[in-house]
């Protein structure tokens, strides 16, 4: 019991009340106010009560007041408890006192139902006094009363025995007392047979607890008649519904009696039950029915929504009913809608059947629209006109339909041959795919057996196969041989399937054939491919294994001349492995469509040269002369893989041809009838847009201008049965030619891929022991044809004698195609970009446009703040920085651009008018209002402003001489006025200018302005010497240290990252010169490296060397493209070759950089 109460009265571990409001005093104030002025009301009320049960002692019911009083103190009590626990959270007790208050209203409630009748029953003291007056007159009466009492008695017993209804007088205990003619009729008793009987014995067990209940309710007071539908039994057995009116009456004796008037109502209720059977049948129908069945009134308001609607439409019935049937129809059909329900009601007709019209369209809860069909019907009930519609949504079947058509469609279109024949081998349907490899039309063949293309020796083949598809098998691909019309072999895939009805019973076959004739030919050409490759991939393992196994085992420890040969043929013939790799990768690549020619108009004689330096170092090797004759003319063609071309045919050239010989490389113009050749491509970009079928191209229209190059040795020559073979993969004049000479039998084959992918030819002309002539040609761009004259410009130009402006033109490697610089980028290469900063934007116009006729490029700022943003975006070569300025001056912009690791190796070129002596000493005094006046006045205006952007470059030389001429008579008033200034300057102690610091700038041009000051200044900045600086992001360590140490042999700071999040984390605080990056990388590749790039003004110019073991397609390359990129390939470019393009293209992009500290310039090209 103690630990009951300790729990009653503890708080249990629950929260105040209060913390449900948070504490917020208005909110907790608000309820206690409430709560306490409630409380206090319901306490007020139970006093007032006592006090007048007190006062009236007469009163009836008094004990109600007390009761009433004992709820309204419990109600107070709880308000009061709702302040209580705001701060103590005794719910326990709280609950306790609601329960009391629970069971006292309720106790309450129940007594007040009894007593209600009771009191109403009470007369009030009017009432008295008026029945005591009436009594009076009654009296007075009584006997009229009598008299009038007896002849209405006998009125209502004449009424009552014959009236239509039955009626009848019953005693409190049921016995029937009196009963009238038609009530014996209604049950089928006589008179004396009811008056011997009670009516519960007639009354159906299930209806008799009701009609008892409403007799003692009678009895008790509660009510003073009741009506009831209840059965009877007949006394033949039947049931009989009737409608009972009960009263309640009293004898001369007080005692009391029932009164019924009974109304037979058998064929009313079996009416309703029919039609309440009906309505179920018909609601069961609706709510099975899969179609929506939708009701609407002549206002098309929506009156019946069922289930089909429900999942059809995705509205609930509640939703629509009452809603405008527009609802559910798209916007654009509801007024069509409208009229055609007009239409309908207008017609004679009451119906119309589903499908008599076009489809329609109705709309989904979710906006969806969807085909129906529909059916409407017109009903007119009490006036008013129901319209009734059916609607079938045919989505599925629409589907059907289409999948149908387009399986047709399929079928028909369809390469491979797909027929249809009964059980019997009786062909029932024939494609176009069919037709076009057995060579039958449709016509020809339906109706024949399919014996007609089977070969007399596999006529067995049918029957077998018949009885398999009769069991319902799918007969699995297998590859056989069928006849075609002109009685020729063809060689076909077939499959063969069941065709079954909806019961699933077969009924035919379906057999679909594929030609295997290209495929076939492919096998056993790869077959012969792959003996080959597996011949020239042993050979040189063979030689691997053998010379690192004679290491490895240390047999050749004592002799280091043969270990060294040893490791000679095993580098010799790893050589050879990689070669020949990359050849097959990249034939295979070209030809399969996966590498798209990269079209652009480029110049002739540029790919001539171009490749011609790339062979130059072979050429000198061999101690073979290479004379090339370029021919200027505009070709539109991919510019790496023609140099690819040339470069491979001057390399068999140089390979060939004897020691002290000459190899030639020209071009011509000519205007031919080229031979058409057919040649058949395989799609590019299948799987990325393309069509994955072969194209035909149309080469060589007749009357073709065209390029034909032509590469000439003076090597041993090629038989002339060799002349076409050797275009061939794997095909050399020589079978020892792959050892002595090093190649791999696949250049000419991919020469002759890129050549007639450009929609040219290739071909050879030999003669033995003289010499080898290779041509190919390519169209030639219309209309931009320039023809160099050989004898005129270069006769017979060897090498050696290309000129210093054609070394432009960077080397290209054979193996890998590199994306050259955008012209804009080549153009910031050779022509510098000035950042000019002034507050005269006079003095900024002059100054650009003599920059502009020196060939700088220029970009303009009024302000610091605006110098910083442009540098920042341009990464100018060097900066005109003005000192005196409004808002930030120069040494403050100077300041920030060199604490920013973007803009501090900028050069700075101060150009002011004043001296740096006068500089230092005006940096920390600008501030001083005297000065500042002084330097801003018109002592320091020129004529300037009078100048025009927009005049002539020798009226701007000109109007600038004058302008300098009068302003260098203010010149020396400036420096007199500045000097007598000076000596007032007190410079703050302990200042910088004692400390000897290196300067931020590089150069100082004074005003008025001075051209050859100015150049000078510009071209010592532009000149300085800088460290170039390489990003290298390469995941493998061991990789990444190789490419380090040869990096630092050319004085290259290499700045290394493991992965790409390390890289975006360094390039957020350096500027590198270039960025060399592998692709595949933890955290980050090097595609999200490129795209973090391409977001950063600052460092999308940076120039990208992508460096690395993935095939790149054309898609993967447009994405890691920037403004300056590059791509290498790992393995087919070796090391030293990468080391060379590296430090050729750091040349060109700061031509002044430092070179390699230790002089070591063997690896630059060019050197």
């Amino acid at each position: 019991m103690l630990e009951f109460l300790n729990v009653f009265f503890s708080s249990g571990g629950f929260i105040p009340h209060g913390h449900c409001y948070l504490w917020k005093p208005g909110l907790v104030w608000l309820h206690i106010v409430s709560d306490s002025l409630i409380a206090l009301a319901y306490y007020s009320i139970p006093v007032t009560l006592f006090y007048f049960v007190r006062k009236r002692q007469d009163l009836p019911f008094d004990w109600i007041f007390l009761l009433f009083g004992s709820f309204i103190i419990a109600c107070g009590t709880t308000h009061v408890m709702e302040i209580w626990t705001l701060w103590h959270p005794t719910y326990w007790l709280s609950g306790f006192i609601k329960a009391i208050t629970a069971l006292v209203s309720v106790y309450t409630a129940a007594s007040l139902v009894p007593l209600v009748p009771q009191a109403l029953a009470l007369p009030s003291p009017a009432v008295l006094e008026a029945t005591n007056r009436e009594l009076e007159n009654q009296i007075a009466y009584r006997l009229q009363i009598e008299e009038a009492l007896q002849a209405s008695e006998e009125r209502f017993r004449s009424a009552f025995d014959y009236a239509a209804v039955g009626m009848a007088l019953v005693a409190t205990d049921g016995r029937w007392l009196e009963v009238n003619r038609s009530l014996c009729e209604i049950v089928g008793y006589s008179e004396q047979e009811l008056l011997a009987r009670n009516f519960q014995a007639i009354t159906h067990p299930d209806d008799l607890e009701t009609n008892l209940e409403y007799m003692h309710q009678m009895l008790a007071g509660k009510i003073q008649h009741y009506n009831v539908e209840k059965r009877y039994l007949h006394k033949q057995g039947h049931i009989v519904w009737i409608f009972l009116s009960g009263s309640l009456v009293h004898n001369a004796k007080g005692e009391p009696l029932f009164t019924a008037q009974i109304q037979d109502i058998t064929q009313r209720k079996l009416a309703e039950e029919e039609r309440k059977a009906s309505q179920a049948r018909l609601a069961g129908i609706l709510d099975i029915a899969e179609d929506a069945i939708i009701s609407v009134n002549e206002t098309q308001q929506i009156t019946l929504f069922n289930q089909g609607a429900e999942k059809i439409f995705g509205y609930t019935a509640n939703e629509v009913i009452g809603q405008s049937l527009d609802l559910l129809l798209p916007k654009r059909a509801a007024i069509a809608h409208r009229q055609h329900i007009r239409n309908f009601d207008t017609s004679v007709g009451t119906a119309r059947k589903m499908g008599e019209r076009n489809e329609v369209f109705g709309q989904r809860k979710n906006g969806v629209e969807f085909p129906a069909e529909a059916s409407i019907s017109k009903l007119e009930l009490a006036g008013e006109k129901i319209f009734t519609v059916i609607l079938r949504d045919i989505t599925e079947r629409k589907r059907g339909e289409e999948a149908l058509s387009q399986l047709a469609s399929i079928v028909e279109s369809s390469e491979d041959a797909i027929v249809g024949k009964t059980l019997d081998g009786i062909i029932t349907s024939w494609n176009s795919g069919a037709e076009r490899i057995y060579g039958y039309t449709a016509q020809e063949v339906k109706g024949q057996p399919i014996s007609i293309l089977l070969t007399p020796d596999r006529f067995n083949e049918m029957p077998s196969i018949l009885a398999r598809i009769k069991q319902g098998e799918r007969i699995p691909p297998y590859e056989t041989v069928r006849l075609k019309k002109d009685g020729s072999q063809i060689d076909v895939a077939i499959t063969i399937s069941p065709i079954k009805n909806r019961v699933g019973q077969v009924t035919g076959a379906s057999a679909i054939a594929r030609d295997i004739s290209d495929r076939r030919a492919i096998e056993r050409l790869k077959d012969e491919f792959v003996s080959i490759v597996s011949h020239e991939l042993r050979t040189p393992l063979t030689s691997i294994r053998g010379a690192l196994g004679l290491l490895a085992g240390g047999l050749l420890t004592a002799k280091p001349e043969k270990a060294q040969r040893m490791l000679e043929i095993a580098v010799s013939n790893t050589d050879r492995l990689v070669r020949l790799i990359n050849d097959i990768l990249d034939i295979e690549r070209i030809e399969s469509g996966q590498v798209a020619m990269e079209n652009q108009i480029c110049d002739a004689a540029t790919l001539m040269l171009q490749a011609s330096e790339v062979m130059r170092a072979m050429a000198d090797k061999a101690g073979v002369t290479l004379s090339v004759s370029p021919l200027s003319a505009q070709l539109y063609a991919d510019p790496d893989r023609i140099i690819q071309t040339l470069t491979n045919l001057l390399s068999n050239a140089i390979k060939f041809s004897p020691p002290s010989s000459s190899v030639y490389l020209s071009a011509e113009i000519q205007q031919t009838r080229e031979p058409l050749v057919e040649t058949r491509f395989p799609a590019s970009g299948v799987g990325e847009g393309g069509t994955g079928k072969e194209f035909t191209p149309s080469l060589p229209q007749p009357l073709t201008l065209t390029v034909l190059f032509k590469v000439k040795d003076q090597g041993r020559g090629i038989p002339a049965q060799k002349l076409e073979s050797i275009f061939n993969r794997f095909q050399q004049v020589d079978a020892s030619d792959s050892r002595d000479k090093g190649g791999t039998g696949l250049g000419l084959a991919i020469c002759r891929s890129i050549v007639q992918q450009h929609g040219g030819r290739i071909w050879v002309e030999s003669t033995l022991n003289e010499g080898s002539t290779f041509f190919f040609t390519l169209p030639l761009l219309s209309g931009e044809t320039r023809m160099l004259n050989a004898e005129d410009e270069r006769e017979n130009l060897s090498l050696g004698d290309v000129t210093t402006a054609q070394a432009e033109y960077s080397p290209v490697d054979t193996q890998d195609s590199a994306v050259p610089l955008p012209s804009d980028a080549e153009n910031a290469l050779g022509t510098p970009l000035v950042l000019v900063c002034d507050d005269e934007p006079a003095v900024c116009a002059v100054v650009q446009t003599l920059l502009e006729q020196r060939g700088y490029q220029v970009k303009t700022a009024f302000s610091g703040q605006e110098a910083v943003e442009l540098a920042l975006q341009e990464q100018p070569a060097v900066i005109l920085l003005d000192l005196i300025m409004p808002g930030m001056n120069g040494w403050q912009t100077m300041a920030v651009l060199k604490q920013r690791p973007d803009t501090r190796e900028i050069p700075i070129v101060i150009f002011s008018v004043l001296s740096p002596e006068q500089s230092n000493l005006l940096k920390s005094s600008l501030e001083n209002q005297t000065l500042s006046s002084l330097l801003d006045g018109n002592l320091l205006q020129t004529d300037l402003g009078q100048l025009q952007p927009s005049e002539s470059s020798d009226a701007i030389a000109t109007n600038a001489i004058a302008m300098e001429n009068a302003a260098s008579s203010n010149i020396d008033s400036v420096d007199s006025t500045i000097n007598d200034i000076l000596p007032q300057v007190s410079l703050p102690p302990n200042s910088d200018d004692d400390k000897p610091r290196p300067p931020d700038f590089t150069g100082w041009v004074r005003k008025p302005l001075n051209e050859a000051s100015l150049f000078q200044a510009l071209e010592q900045s532009l000149q300085q010497a800088k460290v170039a600086r390489v990003l290298l992001v390469e995941d493998d360590l061991d990789l990444a240290r190789v490419l380090i140490a040869r990096f630092e042999r050319h004085g290259l700071e290499t700045i290394h990252a493991k992965n790409g999040r390390e890289a975006i984390q360094k390039l957020a605080n350096i500027n590198p010169d270039l960025l060399v990056l592998d692709i595949v990388l933890p955290e980050y590749d090097g595609f999200a490296v490129v795209d973090w790039l391409r977001q950063c003004n600052r460092l999308r110019q940076i120039p990208i060397v992508v460096y690395s073991a993935k095939d790149l397609n054309n898609a993967e390359r447009e994405r890691l493209r920037l403004e300056q990129t590059e791509f290498l390939t790992k393995g087919r470019i070796t090391p030293e070759q990468f080391e060379g393009r590296i430090i050729a293209l750091l040349n060109r992009m700061v031509p002044n950089r430092k070179e390699n500290c230790n002089g070591d310039n063997e690896a630059h090209p060019g050197n």
